[in-house]
């Protein structure tokens, strides 16, 4: 499930929800309504799935996505909550940032920035 709502023809907003939750949690609910009253950005989310696939083979869905969006957008914010987060910054520090412009980390867990400092 996914959910893309155009409310703005030059930015966009892709959020990644973190593991105990999905596209119908209550961050997404939030955003997607402010965005479409207040045409700030268009806005992606999508069921991220991170039980079922790695975390490579998320990136590379991520950078797929990114991609065409760029085509699109002149500017991506990327934003993460949680797990999404840490999804977020290994995306920023291994692939093309293309179009991203922006990147928010909400709530990102301890041991997500604990891994970032290590390495």
């Amino acid at each position: 499930m996914y959910f893309y709502d155009v409310n703005n023809h030059e930015k966009l907003w892709i959020h990644l929800h973190g593991l105990a939750t999905n596209v119908l949690g209550r961050k997404i609910a939030f955003l997607r309504k402010y965005f479409i009253e207040n045409s700030l950005y268009s806005f992606f989310a999508m069921d991220m799935d991170y039980e079922k696939h790695t975390t490579t083979n998320t990136l590379d869905i991520l950078e797929i996505l990114i991609k065409g969006f760029s085509s699109k957008y002149k500017e991506i914010v990327l934003c993460g909550s949680s797990h999404g987060a840490y999804i977020a910054l290994n995306y920023i520090r291994r692939k093309p940032l293309l179009n991203v412009k922006k990147i928010i980390l909400l709530a990102p867990s301890y041991n997500t920035l604990d891994l970032m400092i290590k390495e």
